[in-house]
């Protein structure tokens, strides 16, 4: 379908190209995934083959797209923008990570979809709205007319991915290219859409390239593989080739940093930029309060005292929305508890509920014995500065117009009495704690990889060293190798520093690796709760097996045969081999 050779990108005043040399082909009824870390050069080689980086961009090499009875072969590189409108949406059409931002918010989903036939079949009102309704419920949504007429915030994210998917095969393309499309949802959604893909792949013969830094989903989905490093192309070959047999050493690197049921983690918790050394003398000065030591009082004689107490709490939206239903628990400092859940289970709000910015409708929450709805003014400020949190997304967390060392001191200027050089002494410590590099300490968010500014987030989060750290979704944005070196500076900092750490997840793999206990969230409501191993390994509700059984494995074969097993009706359990060796 489409054949790309010597794909070279350079942008204006780069003295390295982005792309160097890349080539892929793309065959009827197959899945090519396109993987790397962050930076690679995988969403630059896919929109210079769309024509999306814009004039002032060099782009070489050739990208010739097979054509059908009406249409001859098409060169990509270097048509003109009339030729390239036509193309896409038409013959190549993308699906992007981000659903909410690649639809416009001031459209409802139908009419965006409509308008790509009215552009491309010369399809009439009426036509096309018949049309766009098909798609909808050919994609599985489950009332299509509701999400016609709705706007893009009025749905879930994975309804909303459909709505894109359904976009992107209104004019029957030959390929579709998607660019981290499960990348924001739970596990549940994204189970879901890599099904859907499968379907319209086979059935349709469709060729679809799928960027992701998810080993996992390539497993799942993927025929052949493409393995890129700062544009290069490392290693190519057929999905269990490059899986039980990876020649290249980073290819082999990207598989060991692959979180997994079942597995411990492998990354090592120094990734080079800062020593063990002067790591541990970092997370030693911290351990100097700045705040007044709290009494955190104790469940029991033998018991580690609790840093949170959650009591029958429960959050109800204007509207009418229930949030969260009755859930209570408690948490011990020097202890990770996770909580999971599709989106809209209500783990953030509960999150947000301990750490003040949402309101309780009932129950009540209590920070080191503190019951905070009954603080005001500075007793509640000191009771809530005793919570660092860690966002899921450090991009949008972090003030674009502070550098790092202020946007980790912040805290202290808020909430102590340290002077300026103080400030940036401690500052400088968490972030040497955190194994980011002192030297970046005063560049600005966006100067900074992914897996950088999670760091700088952690140090801000620990600065005034909390009795509890909420972390949500603290990885879902970074690749493999990141992600597995910011698990293991969350876990050694938890274990050094002693805080009650919060885990908001929808990545089971991770709670494995992390969380002692876990809480499992649906609707808003607890459906069981209990150690983690014993949720894992022998789950009670149906819904808790139904999130184990859509955990991609990173092992083609074992992913086949869990997706027969699902078929069947069986649940595969953490520790449960249901596919025959690699070996």
């Amino acid at each position: 379908m489409l054949l790309a050779q010597d794909i070279s990108v350079r942008f204006p005043g780069s003295a390295q190209a982005a792309v160097k040399d890349a080539d892929l082909e793309i065959k009827h009824g197959e899945v090519t995934a396109l993987v790397g870390e962050s930076g690679s050069g995988k969403s630059v080689t896919a929109r210079a083959i769309m024509g999306l980086l814009g004039k002032r961009v060099e782009v070489g090499g050739s990208a010739v797209l097979s054509g059908r009875k009406d249409n001859p072969n098409l060169q990509l590189i270097g048509a003109g923008s009339q030729i390239m409108r036509e193309v896409r949406g038409a013959r190549i059409a993308m699906v992007f990570q981000e659903p909410t931002t690649a639809m416009n918010p001031l459209m409802t989903i139908g009419d965006q979809i409509d308008e790509v036939m009215l552009i491309h079949k010369d399809a009439d009102r009426k036509e096309a709205r018949e049309r766009s309704l098909e798609l909808l419920g050919e994609v599985g949504l489950q009332d299509p007319q509701r999400v016609y007429r709705s706007y893009p915030h009025q749905v879930s994210g994975g309804q909303l991915q459909r709505a894109c998917i359904a976009m992107a095969i209104a004019c029957r393309p030959c390929v579709v290219i998607a660019d981290e499309p499960t990348t924001a949802l739970d596990m549940l959604a994204q189970k879901q859409i890599l099904d859907l893909l499968r379907r319209l792949c086979r059935e349709r013969r469709i060729g679809i390239l799928l960027i992701t830094h998810d080993m996992g989903v390539v497993a799942d989905l993927a025929d052949r593989v493409i393995v890129l490093r700062r544009g290069q192309v490392e290693e190519a070959g057929p999905v269990e080739q490059v899986f039980y047999h990876p020649q290249a050493p980073y290819t082999q690197k990207l598989l060991a940093s692959v979180p997994r049921l079942g597995h411990t983690l492998q990354a090592q918790v120094s990734d080079g930029e800062v020593s063990d050394e002067e790591a541990r003398a970092s997370v030693n000065a911290l351990l100097d309060p700045v705040l007044p030591e709290p009494k955190l009082k104790r469940k029991g004689a033998d018991e580690q005292p609790l840093a949170v107490e959650v009591k029958n709490l429960s959050v109800v939206y204007p509207g009418g929305t229930k949030a969260l239903s009755d859930v209570s628990f408690d948490l011990p400092a020097g202890e990770i508890l996770a909580l999971v859940g599709q989106s809209g289970s209500g783990k953030s709000t509960l999150g947000a509920t301990i750490y003040g910015q949402v309101k309780a409708t009932e129950g009540e929450v209590r920070l080191a014995g503190e019951k905070v709805s009954a603080l005001r003014g500075g007793a509640r400020r000191r009771a809530l500065a005793r919570v660092g949190v860690v966002f899921q997304n450090p991009a949008a967390s972090l003030n674009p117009r502070r550098t790092v060392i202020e946007s980790v001191a912040e805290p202290l200027r808020t909430h102590t009495k340290l002077s300026a050089a103080e400030r940036r002494e401690r500052a400088l410590h968490a972030l040497k704690a955190a194994r980011f590099d002192p030297q970046l300490a005063y560049r600005y968010p966006h100067e900074l990889s992914g897996g950088q500014r999670q760091r700088v987030a952690i140090a801000r989060a620990i600065v005034l060293r909390p009795t509890l750290v909420i972390a949500d979704e603290p990885t879902s944005a970074l690749d493999v190798s990141v992600q597995a070196q910011v698990l293991a500076t969350l876990a050694d900092l938890q274990e050094r520093m002693g805080f009650a750490c919060l885990l908001i997840t929808h990545d089971l793999a991770v709670v494995e690796q992390l969380a002692s206990r876990t809480i499992v969230l649906k609707s808003g409501e607890v459906m069981e709760a209990g150690s983690t191993k014993q949720i894992l390994q022998d789950p009670q509700t149906k819904y808790t097996q139904d999130l184990i059984n859509a955990v991609p494995v990173a092992d083609p074969r074992e992913q086949a045969a869990r997706r027969e097993a699902a078929a069947a009706g069986k649940v595969a359990t953490v520790g449960e081999s249901v596919a025959p060796s690699a070996e």
